[in-house]
This record gives C-alpha cells, structure tokens and sequence, in this order.
C-alpha cells in the first residue's frame, strides 16, 4: 500500500469485509492513520474531527482493532465519513471562516474528544477521504496552538475557539449618510480565532471586517445573552431541567438582528457591569512599535461572545456612548434600561462604582460612618451565569463562598497581607486576587445573576483544561482552586526540603511513638505550607499497609483537603446468568455473582466454583443469536466490564479436557445448516486437540463426536439409532449462501472412491474421471471403516481458513455462514496405480508427490499423517445433513436439543445474598455506611499490588485508612462515578454513576468514632451548610448547588444564573441521589480557623480597624474601612458560634490538618462470595462407546461585584494602564490632588 494504500470499494456491507486480506488492508489503514496521529503536534497544525460512530465501522472490519468497534457496527454499511452526529445546527448562517479562512463548522457543546470523535491531522484526512469517499459538506477543522508559550511546550487541539459576533455602535451626530445605510444593512460579521491569538491582531481584524480605520481608536464591549433585538432567539440554561446541557449562546445561533450597526439607545439600555462590560485594552492598531503579548485568552474572549466596536469622536477622544449621553441628558429624553434575564424589576438599576475589569483593587463592602440599614435581601443570593458548560465552576464556587470566614477574609481585603507573589508553585497572588474580586462583585451591589468572565478566564490560563468548552467534574475544580488558592496565600516564603521518615516496627503497637511519627509528619507539612486554606481545610489521614507474606507494616501519613469516601453499593455487582457445557454431559444455567471490575480469571473462578470444575479448563464466550460469537473471555487483563455484556446477551462457558494455556490447539466450532436465527441450532463452541491429534483424521472425528452427544437427548452412540442418509444439500431452510461452481466443487462433501479396505491397503480412487473406474452412487466415507457409518452421515467437517489477527476464530464475520473446504480434503494424495503398488509402500504414500493425472488420498490406519488436518487460529464448521437435524434436534420423542433451553440449577446462598442486597437497598444507605466504609480493610488487586521493600516483591496486600485528624471545614466526595480500566486498544469507557440516596444529617454528624488521632481539645460534631449536586451522566449531565446563606441563615438553591429559597421541609427538598459534594462546618464558639479569621470577623463586624494603613498625609485611601461604629452589615450572621456543652472533643493536640491522594482512594470494596458447588459431572462413557461403534483402527490420545480581574502584565507592557490614587480628606471630600 503506497501513500494512498489500496483504495477500498465503498459502501462495503459486512459481507465485503469477510475476506482475509481485506481484513487485513483495513489493519495497514487503522495503523498508517495511528502512527500520523502519534507525531508531536507543531503550532498551527491543522486537524479534521472524524466521528467516533463512524470510525467503529472501519473498526468492526478490521482485525486487529475490532475491540474498538461495538456490536451494531458489525451490521451497518460502512460508506464515505459521516460527521452529522457531531455538527451543531445554528440555523441559516453565511459561510462561516476560521483564522486561516476556511468554512468553520461548529461542533455540538456535548460531544467529547476520543469518546464521540478523534482529530486526525490532515495527511491522515486526505488518505481517509482517498479509502473511503469525500463526506457531505465541509469538513470540522481545528488547528493546533500553543498552550504554554512562557515554559515546557504543551501544544493542543484548539475544539472550541473563541466565536465572536461583531457589532458597531451607531454615531447618532453623523445623521444619515450613504456609508451609514450601508453598514446598516450589512449583516454583522463572524470573527473566530485560537485564543492565544495577539488581542492587537484580532482586534486590527475586527476593525477591517466593520469598516473602522485603523487610525481611530475603539474600545470593545462584551454583551452577555447577545443584544435585545436577538434575546428571541437565545435560549438559556433551564432552571428545572438540571440534566441538560445548556444551549449553544447567542452568537452561535441564527438570530434576526441583520444589522452591523448598533442603535445607540439600545446599547445604553443594557446595564453596564452586567448586560455589557467593556475590555479595558488600550486600542493599539495603530501603533507600529507595539510589541505586547496580550492574547485573546488574556483578555477574556475565550468562548462565543457577541462585542460591539464603539469609536472616540471629536477632538477631546470621548466615546460615542459618553458624548451622546451627555447630549441626550441635556435635552432631558430618558435611557430606558433593559431588564436583565432573571432579574426583578428594581425602581433603578445601580452603576456599580468601579468598572468590575478595570483590574484595580475593589473597595471592601461597607457603610458610610454612623448609617444603619438592613442588609439587601439579595445579598448572599447572587446566581453565577453558565458561560457555556461552565455549571460545575458555578457549583463549586457557589459551595465555597458559603464558608463564611473565608468569604468575610477576602470581602475584608484580610487576602492582601498573605498575597504571595514570588511562590513557584503558586499563581503570583493573581488567582487570590481574582477570587477577592469575585466575592467583591457579588456582595458588594447584589444582583440576581453575575457574570463571572474573568474569574473563568484566569481559571483558564492558569490550568488550560478550564479554558475550553467541555463539561469537568466539580471536585477536581475545587480541589484545583483550593490548592492554587493555598499556593497564592503560602506564607512560607522559601520551603525548605524535608524528607518524610519511614515507619518502624515498633509504632505498630506503640501509640505514643505512633503520635510522635505522625506528629513528625504534619510538622513537614506545616514547613511548607502555611495559609488559610490550610488552617481551613486541611486534614491528614493515616494509610497503613501489611504485606500478606512477610507481616511487613507500613504506616504513612498524608493531608487532605477533601475526603473521598467510597459508597458501599452494589451498583458494581452483576447477577450473571451463565450456560455451562460440561465436557461430556449436557449444558445447563445457574447465575454467578461477579462485580464489574472482576477480571476474567476471576469471573472464569467463580463460575468453576459453582460446578467444582477445574477454572483453567474453563473458556468463555459471549454468543451471537445466529450462530457466531461476539468474542471469546481469553484477555486475562481485561475486566468482566470490558466484555461489554448486556443483560440479554447469552454467555456460554464452556469445558476443555485439559487447562486453555497447555500446548493445545484450541479449535472453534460452528453449525451451519439451521437457516436465520433457528433456535435449535447449537451454540459455538471449542474443542482442544493435542498435537497428535491434529494429524489423526478419526481422533479429530471422535472428540467432535463425543461433543455432538451432548448436544441432544438421542443416544447417537446407540446400536439402535437411526440410519440417516447421506447428507444432502438443504437450500428452503438451509443458512448455506449459494454456492458458484467453483464452490460447489471445493465443498463437495464425499470424496469418490472405488473402494474402501483398511485391512488390504488398498486405496480409494481420486476426484479426478480420468484413468479411473465409475464410482457408486453414494461412496462410502474415507473414515467408514473406522468410525459408525450412521454417525458419518450426520454432518459434513468443513476448516475456515486462518485468521492471523484473531487467536480463536469468532465468526463475527460470518465465515461458517459460506461453503469452506471439507477437512478432508488435506488428505495426502498417493501416486497413481501401478502394477507394483501395495501395501508395503508406506514410504512412497507419505512423500506428497502429486502424479501426474492428479492423486488420490491414501488411506492409512487410522488415517494418520505428516501434515495436520487442522492449523492454529483456524475453525471447524459443522455442516449438518437435513435429516439428521431433525432427527437429534426436532424429534419430539427421541431427539430434542438440550442446549436450547437447559435445566436451570439454583444457588440458595446466592440467593439469599441477592436478597440481602435488595433489602440492603430499600433501606438506604447512610454516610456513616460511607465512613465505614471508608476505614474499611480491602485486599489490594493485582494491578494495584505494593512493592514490599523486605519480600522485593509487588504484593496483594491489605490496606486501611483512617482519618487521623479532621480540619474545621470538612469536605466530603461522595464517590459516585466508577470508571474501570480497559485493556483494549484506546482504553475509553465512560464511567457508571451510582445514584442512590445517601442520607446525612444536616446538623449534628458526630465523626469522633471515625477518627483514629489523640483528641485537640475541638468539637467532632459537624454542621452541613452547603452541596455541589450532579444530575445526569458525567458528559451529559450539569451541575447545581444547595448552600446556606451566611448572611441571613437561609437556604437556597443555585442553578446557574437563577436561584431559589428552600423553604419548608429542607431536608426533602436537598437529600438526594444526585448529592456529590457534602460540606460540613465545625461547631465552634469562636470564628473557625485561628486567629487571621477572627481577626477578619471583628473588621466586617466593626470590632477591629481594617488593616490597610493610612497614607502618608493622614488621608485613607478610598476603599479602606474607616473602622465604623456598626458592623458592615447591620444584621448579624445567621448562626452564632456557640459550642455546645454537651459536645465530645478530639482531644487535647493540635489539629492536624490537605487531599487524599487518587492512588490511596481510588479503590471500591468489593464483597467475595461463597456459591455452592454443584457436581460437574465426569467424563462419560462416550468415548468408550463411541469406540464400541468403530471398527479396530488407531486409538485416539483423548484428550464573580469586583470579579473581573484581567492578569497582571509583565514589566514594561503597552497594555498596563495605569493606577490612579484618590485621597478622602477629613472633611470627606476628594482632595484636589
């Protein structure tokens, strides 16, 4: 195969793949495209999306990577590449154009990369399109970029680049003109680009594609939910349909605003801060010398967004907007403001006072000296808007800022003193900063809804997997944000390295040697990291391991900052109905208790216990209803999950006569001759032959025999059985596909012989007419001298031809179904007759010579020679005589199948435990179930063995974790999602969600029976305040919050931009299947998390002076606290700190308190289960009966209000802007200064 390799014909049915060496072309494309898409990606590289369903047809024809495919690719025509599954309908669009000017084809919000599609690069497109055909339409093109352009390269595929919609804003004071009408009914234009696109380069784009000269300057603003004239058109996230992704925003969708230009009413209608923000970028288009680095992702525009272009005018550069204001406010005609989506409607909308992206420190919350009021009643209420997948931040962020001393030391500006800029390990304070402003643009002019742009752009460029478009979990966000928040925050200025010491012997038993240890190791922690987070957040846990040979102990301890506890469900076991077929006696079912995540010896074992059979002798198979086999259980890597069964598929073990990894042949057998999906037809199976018996024709006969007779309730070994006349073709109800001469030639099923003498020598005569004698009518079986001639006549042995990708033939691709040469036609051919020929030339018969009027096949005794009748990775087809299918299989008096519907044998212990687990169920499952769980035993799997270091060796040992100490804000995961490794090329699986409820309580959860450290002299009783909920699947489903107002003591439900009082009966409305994220506060007299945090509360409270200083001349810095007489909010917190007397405390040490580590949680516990054993049965007389039958011959060897905060710029940027300092003087008024 040149470049291009073979071109394929298409479409290609099933059929068109069955082929060997087609097969096997498909193998060399798979891999050609494979070894293109492993290069290292290059800047600007381009990529095509091609679909994942697709791509599975190709798979299903292919050899070596059909583990890809799934079973209903097996019967679809494969044509040219079909992306429709992937393509978002936006509606009549003009063609849209990307950064280098090709067609840009939006992508659906809920497809994944490697689970719905792949990206190809275009060599590999190009030798697709050449195989397989040009697609409908244009192709989904994405371009590689540049990810980390400060350090190590990271280059990716830019999926979803940020779509922009461009809109002018009309100068009123031109009046009408022939330029105005024209850009009024120019539609506006669509601008897409890769985010780490030069924001100057975009933006001199911009200014070309809406007609402004480079030499006028522009600001731009960002218009959330699109303009008023398209709001029709847009469709938010519903706010009682948490299952649903949110739709595609404005700017993707067709809408009927037509015009480029923007009326200037409408666009001061939209309420600055909220329905339009402005990007605070200095327009620098015009400016040769202009050297800065900042991209579109700094800037903000990452997703689809709608801007509009707004121009300076006259000779003092004042904006449109301000200019026309100011003429409109002379003239007294009104701005009448937009009502915001979600909003209610207020007798005014407030300007907040500082531009939320003007990027400068934002003013604490507060009152003027000496004034009282009640708090706004939405403050602590404000929902977060969905950016376009971006429910789970929402979530998260909505949980958090419920931590009221967190919050009160961030709204209180507390942040500033810990700011660690130089941290490596850390985001320059900048992800600190930008989480303050957050809080500040909610608390301080509450709204219903915020927008959180740049609080989710910084979480972008700091982590680039946030940057994108695609729907994450909620829990690796927060722990994200905790963990850069307590990098940001890190008083330790230089963290020294320390090595954490090895347990001993002696702490095992020891307990104050066991304290001191973990005491040690905590000690470590604290050297390195000092922060609130930490003195919030962080616990720490003990893990101890014991090796099952050597007794060896380990003891460590780690941090954490959230608990993820196991969820003792059963949602992993799988009540398996199983066929058995025993070597010699007939199938029969029972069901087998197996989790998901057993691997296939295990699940091979516990169908052996069942029948107290030998588990190596056992092979299992997954069977299709007509007649193949989906795929045989012989990857012992692979998981019961990996087999990919559904409840109604069949699942047949079967037994061998020796253990599957012995030096035997092992040999699928099929069945052709029963028409469709007949019930009566015989499931595959397998037959083990010893390398001996591959060469003996009867020995093969025999064991095949001996399976037959399993197959029926006749006795086929009986002298009585009935004499069944030679086979003949059967086409009314045969599955045989019709046969062309050459066919019919090659599946003759008799070879036509003279005669036949065992005992004389004498041979039989040839295939070929020529120098030969006139056969009988119906010739006798070259075996008839050896095995029962009734019992040759039931079925034709036909071999399907190697298969060298698959280690036992499957059928999948339906092989049995067509005429295959008769095995013994591999008969070796004598020389012609001479006068000389007899007995005696044995040696001449086994040279293979061919004569030169074509040979006959010699018979032996025993029929044994050189060469084998049967090869490895070949099949056995099974090709039944009419009669005598319906003599064993039809008869309704002698003759019925036994695998059709085998006897069912019940287990009473499975089924007790079956019940027990139903029972189990219907009670519920609590989250004390959950933390004992948690301190559970488990035996760790193969895959997850510890190396011991005294054995020097991996092992299965025992584990256990314990929380040793529990921090003040205890966070706990709910381990809800299971994901089970693959072993198949790719190794995807989209990972099982269990959702049943977990009961907690909402106050009170006493946790000091779980924990196993000295006690600190705190309280182990726990209070709920806030959960991050997930409905739905992991792709597809959305996440939502229940959090506890600190402010006023309520609880509401945010979804998104809407939120909602839970009144009534709080329990019910928040206890459910879809809790993931339980956060529970300590009960405490004092503000929770030492000193910094009470000093935080007595600022916001009034009690104590903001920490920012005065400046130089007395005068303080607006935005300071002036330390009023009231508190900043005249209503209190909605829970005091009171302790309660009654509670039980941990002790009298220090609390310990970080996250646990993937590889110390990650485990579930599975149960092992006792089954009854039932009686195998031996090995039958058949085979002496079968011998009973035969003649003597040759014996066989059976067998965020401030949230906005744009990054901080190098030294020296164009792009900085700069700080300007007012000073309040004692009068309260600005100085002039």
């Amino acid at each position: 195969m040149a470049t291009g390799g073979v071109s394929m014909p298409t479409p290609m049915d099933l059929d068109g793949a069955n082929d060997t060496d087609t097969r096997n072309q498909f193998d060399k494309q798979i891999a050609e495209v494979q070894a293109l898409m492993e290069k290292p990606l290059k800047d600007g590289q381009r990529g095509y999306a091609v679909s994942m369903s697709w791509l599975k047809l190709v798979f299903a024809r292919s050899t070596e990577y059909t583990d890809l495919a799934d079973k209903d690719s097996f019967g679809k025509e494969l044509g040219p590449v079909d992306n429709s599954d992937l393509i978002l309908d936006i509606g009549p669009q003009e063609n849209l154009k990307d950064e280098t000017g090709q067609v840009f084809v939006p992508m659906r919000p809920d497809v994944t990369l490697d689970q719905d599609y792949r990206i190809v690069p275009a060599k590999a497109w190009h030798l697709i399109v050449k195989w397989y055909g040009k697609p409908e339409g244009s192709p989904i093109i994405r371009y590689a970029h540049e990810t980390n352009p400060e350090g190590e390269s990271v280059v990716i595929y830019e999926l979803r680049p940020p779509f922009v919609s461009l809109f002018k804003l009309a100068n009123p004071s031109l009046g009408v003109t022939p330029q105005t009408l024209k850009e009024k009914s120019k539609s506006p234009p669509k601008a897409i680009a890769g985010r780490q696109m030069s924001f100057q380069k975009w933006l001199k784009e911009a200014k070309l594609q809406t007609g402004i000269p480079m030499s006028t300057k522009v600001r731009v603003w960002k218009i959330r939910d699109g303009l008023p004239s398209i709001n029709a058109s847009h469709v938010n996230t519903p706010s009682g349909s948490r299952a649903a992704s949110p739709a595609p925003p404005a700017a993707l969708l067709s809408s009927t605003q037509k015009s480029m230009l923007v009326d200037l009413n409408s666009f001061l209608s939209l309420d600055e801060g909220n329905q339009r923000e402005v990007i605070d970028i200095k327009d620098q288009t015009d400016n040769p010398k202009y050297n800065g680095k900042m991209s579109l992702i700094m800037a903000g525009l990452v997703e689809t967004d709608t801007v509009v272009l707004e121009q300076q005018v006259g000779s003092k550069g004042e904006w449109i907007s301000e200019a026309s204001a100011a003429t409109l406010k002379k003239l007294g005609i009104p701005i009448e403001k937009v009502k915001a989506k979600n909003e209610k409607e207020t007798p005014s909308a407030r300007k907040p006072d500082v531009a939320p992206t003007s990027g400068r420190d934002s003013p604490a919350v507060e009152l003027p000296k000496g004034t009282k009021r009640r708090p706004d009643p939405k403050l602590g209420r404000t929902g977060l808007d969905n950016l376009g997948n971006t429910c789970y931040q929402n979530a998260a962020t909505q949980c958090l800022r419920a931590v009221q001393e967190l919050s009160i030391y961030f709204l209180t500006n507390s942040h500033k003193a810990d700011l660690n800029y130089t941290n490596p390990l850390g985001y320059n304070g900048r992800l600190a900063s930008v989480y303050a402003s957050l809080l500040q643009n909610i608390y301080r002019e509450p709204k219903d809804h915020f927008r959180p742009s740049n609080f989710r752009s910084a979480v972008g460029r700091f982590n680039p997997i946030y940057s994108t478009w695609e729907q994450h979990d909620s829990q690796e966000f927060l722990s994200f944000v905790l963990d850069g928040l307590s990098e940001d925050l890190n008083t330790i200025e230089n963290k020294p390295y320390i090595e954490k010491p090895d347990s001993t012997a002696e702490m095992v038993h020891d307990r104050k040697l066991l304290e001191e240890f973990a005491s040690k190791h905590w000690s470590i922690y604290t050297a390195r990291n000092e922060s609130p987070i930490v003195d919030l957040f962080s616990g720490m846990y003990k893990s101890t391991v014991e090796c099952p040979d050597c007794s060896k102990v380990s003891i460590k301890f780690e941090p954490y900052t959230s608990l993820s506890l196991p969820i003792p469900h059963d949602s992993h076991i799988v009540y398996r109905e199983v066929t058995y077929a025993p070597l010699a006696s007939p199938p029969i079912k029972f069901t087998v208790e197996v989790s998901k995540s057993d691997t296939i010896p295990q699940f091979r074992k516990k169908v052996a216990e069942r029948m107290g059979s030998d588990p190596n002798k056992l092979i299992g198979m997954d069977v299709d209803d007509d007649g193949g086999v989906w795929s045989f259980f012989t990857n012992e890597r692979s998981t019961y999950y990996d087999l990919g069964l559904k409840p109604a598929d069949r699942v047949i073990f079967v037994e061998l006569d020796v253990a599957a990894d012995e030096d035997r042949l092992l040999v699928p057998i099929f069945h052709r001759g029963f028409g469709g999906s007949s019930p009566e037809r015989p499931p595959p199976s397998v037959l083990s032959f010893t390398k001996e018996e591959t060469h003996d024709l009867a020995a093969i006969y025999r064991k095949i025999l001996r399976y037959v007779s399993t197959l029926t309730t006749r006795d086929i070994f009986s002298n009585a059985a009935p004499q069944i006349k030679a086979a003949t073709s059967s086409t009314e109800d045969s599955d045989t596909v019709e046969l062309t001469e050459d066919d019919a030639k090659s599946a003759d099923s008799r070879i036509k012989t003279d005669s036949v003498s065992v005992q004389d020598g004498t041979t039989p005569g040839g295939d070929s007419t020529e120098d030969t004698e006139p056969s009988p009518a119906n010739p006798p079986h070259v075996l008839a001298g050896t095995i029962a001639p009734h019992l040759l006549e039931l079925f034709d042995v036909e071999y399907i031809p190697a298969s060298y990708s698959q280690d036992l033939i499957t059928g999948r691709y339906r092989e049995w179904k067509k005429p295959q040469k008769p095995i013994i036609s591999r008969l070796k051919r004598s020389p012609p007759k001479t006068s000389s020929a007899s007995s005696g030339d044995s040696d001449d018969e086994s040279t293979g010579s061919q004569p030169e009027n074509g040979g006959q096949p010699a018979v032996s005794s025993g029929l044994v020679q050189d060469k084998p009748f049967i090869f490895e990775r070949e099949g056995l087809i099974l090709s039944w005589n009419k009669e005598a299918r319906e003599a064993l299989f039809l008869d309704p008096e002698d003759g019925k199948s036994t695998h059709q519907n085998p006897p069912y044998v019940r287990d009473q212990s499975l089924e007790q435990s079956r019940a027990a687990r139903a029972a189990k169920k219907a009670r519920g499952i609590s989250l004390d179930d959950c933390l004992k769980e948690f301190n559970s035993e488990e035996i760790l799997s193969e895959n997850d063995a510890w190396y011991c270091p005294d054995c020097k060796e991996f092992r299965q040992a025992k584990k256990k974790l314990d929380i040793w100490y529990a921090p003040d804000i205890l966070v706990m995961h709910l381990k809800r999602f299971t994901s089970i490794a693959s072993s198949g090329k790719g190794g995807l699986r989209t990972p099982t969600k269990f959702d049943q409820v977990i009961d907690f309580p909402l106050e009170d959860l006493d946790i000091s029976s779980y924990i196993s450290g000295p006690k600190t002299g705190k309280s182990t009783k726990y209070d709920l305040f806030a959960i991050d909920c997930h409905s739905g699947t992991l792709q597809f489903g959305h996440y939502y919050a229940y959090a506890k107002n600190w402010v006023t003591g309520d609880w509401f439900e945010f979804n998104d931009s809407s939120t909602s009082p839970i009144r009534g009966d709080i329990r019910k409305r928040i206890v459910t299947g879809s809790n993931y994220l339980l956060f529970y506060r300590r009960q405490s007299d004092v503000p929770l998390g030492g000193p910094r945090f009470e000093k935080a509360m007595n600022i916001y409270n009034g009690l104590q002076e903001d920490p920012e200083e005065e400046s130089e001349n007395g005068d303080r810095v607006v935005g300071t606290s002036s330390a009023p007489s009231q508190p900043i909010l005249d209503q209190p917190p909605s829970w005091s700190f009171s302790r309660r007397e009654d509670d039980d405390d941990e002790g009298s040490s220090r609390r310990l308190p970080g996250d646990i580590n993937g590889d110390d949680d990650g485990d579930l516990f599975s149960d092992e289960n006792s089954n009854i054993a039932i009686g195998g049965g031996s090995n039958s007389d058949a085979g002496e009966r079968l011998e009973g039958l035969t003649t003597p011959g040759v014996a066989s060897d059976n067998e965020a209000a401030f949230e906005d905060v744009p990054p901080l710029l190098s030294e020296g940027s164009d792009d900085e802007l700069p700080v300007v300092e007012l000073k309040v003087g004692d009068d309260g008024k600005l100085n002039d200064e």
